[in-house]
């Protein structure tokens, strides 16, 4: 355990400062922070007037009518985001032949996957941060429900460590960043729709089955200031899962090679 730790720890060090000496890391940061600014903006100026508020249905509560709306907007940044960040964790390492090396070292492939899944979670972790702005503004002009924020907040980082480990594991299946990019929306968009396309079908058992696949289900509950055990598993279970498949994937590359 000591060793797994050591070697965890500085594949991750390394990883995370990778990330952050790269431009695109800032790029998606500042677009990220920019994109949540202009809705919250917009929001803001919504909720300010009564006809505006009245005309799009919102409520006279700050916390339902900015935070929950702004942090649902915030989520779906996040599902865009992940996948450009992690779409290079293994895949660029399999295009440079560094991936080879790596796995020459007594780093194991725990060690590895675990690293960069730390090291990216951490890196969507700082995008998430910026936006603590926000309900600090929503502070100064009014009183937010803070107990709804900091389940928001909940929300936010436990689906940024999950699609993180989805977006390792696709990054691990292919050399080309792109593929793992791609492939990582897909499945995202699978996870959001899914739900929808089984009400189309109307097959009961189905519609029950997908709704508790369907990662809206389980932040929804989150962004309302419902804080559940079962929603946090189903959380850490996709991340367990995706990251036990990217080790099993590493392992068979390392068998090929």
């Amino acid at each position: 355990m000591k060793n797994f730790l050591r070697h965890t720890t500085r594949i991750a060090r390394r990883e995370f400062q990778q990330l952050v000496c790269t431009p695109l890391f800032w790029v998606l940061c500042g677009v990220f922070f920019l994109a949540a600014a202009l809705v919250y903006v917009g929001l803001v100026i919504g909720f300010s007037n009564p006809a505006l508020r009245e005309e799009n249905d919102m409520s006279s509560d700050v916390t339902l009518s900015l935070i929950r709306d702004l942090f649902w907007v915030i989520h779906y940044f996040l599902m865009v985001q992940a996948p450009m960040l992690t779409m290079r964790s293994i895949a660029e390492e399999k295009r440079m032949g560094t991936l080879g090396l790596l796995q020459t070292t007594p780093a194991g492939e725990w060690s590895i996957a675990v690293g960069k899944f730390v090291a990216n979670t951490a890196a969507l972790w700082v995008f998430i941060g910026c936006t603590l702005a926000f309900p600090l503004l929503t502070e100064w002009i009014s009183d937010p429900y803070w107990p709804v924020v900091v389940s928001c907040y909940t929300a936010l980082l436990l689906s940024a460590a999950a699609y993180t480990a989805l977006g390792i594991f696709f990054s691990s299946l292919t050399d080309s960043q792109v593929v793992a990019a791609v492939l990582s929306y897909i499945f995202l968009f699978g996870l959001v729709i899914i739900s929808q396309l089984a009400d189309s079908f109307s097959i009961a058992n189905l519609i029950v089955l997908t709704k508790h696949l369907t990662v809206m289900a389980h932040i929804e509950g989150f962004l309302a200031g419902n804080v559940s055990i079962v929603d946090a598993a189903w959380f850490a279970i996709v991340t367990a899962v995706f990251l036990f498949l990217s080790v099993r994937v590493l392992e068979s590359s390392r068998w090929r090679t």
